[in-house]
């Protein structure tokens, strides 16, 4: 009983790792892609929080058209 109540866990992770990986070849491959998503964060982390940080927060995500 004990490994089915743990077995979701790991499963979520390993799926988040996929597409986290996914997302990140398919940057590099398109540079073009990579530099306008980093303007944007740029642009959507500057003014509001701390520069040293350039954490794009949940309610930052409707800014961020791309």
């Amino acid at each position: 009983m004990e490994q089915l109540l743990w077995e979701p866990i790991p499963m979520s992770i390993d799926t988040s790792m996929v597409t986290t990986e996914w997302i990140m070849f398919e940057l590099a491959k398109n540079p073009a892609v990579q530099e306008h998503l980093y303007k944007e964060i740029i642009d959507v982390t500057s003014g509001q929080h701390q520069i040293t940080t350039w954490m794009v927060r949940e309610d930052d995500i409707p800014n961020m058209p791309h």
